[in-house]
């Protein structure tokens, strides 16, 4: 439930709490201000666990990409071993 709608709910509840006997509506409103409590502090971990899977995923692809480049230079090294250079004839006079 978002914000508003939980805002609305409560205050309907709160106005039919309002309409109850005085022994009963004590307890009811200690009630309502720990559910208020308990969602704010839903809502904050919920967004904590977005946020936290928002940077997981960014760290996946950095990964993703890391590997992707690692694989190439494994590549190009595989390449440049299986194919050394030639070797130069000496030249006259040198030995």
């Amino acid at each position: 439930m978002n914000r508003p709608e939980f805002e609305k709910q409560l205050a309907i509840l709160r106005e039919r709490i309002a309409e109850l006997p005085a022994e009963q509506r004590e307890s009811l409103e200690r009630l309502a201000l720990e559910t208020v409590a308990r969602h704010e502090e839903i809502s904050r971990s919920s967004l904590q666990g977005h946020r936290a899977v928002e940077r997981l995923e960014l760290a996946f692809e950095q990964f993703r990409d890391a590997v992707a480049r690692l694989m190439s230079l494994a590549q190009s090294a595989r390449e440049a071993l299986a194919s050394p250079p030639p070797i130069a004839p000496p030249e006259p006079g040198l030995n």
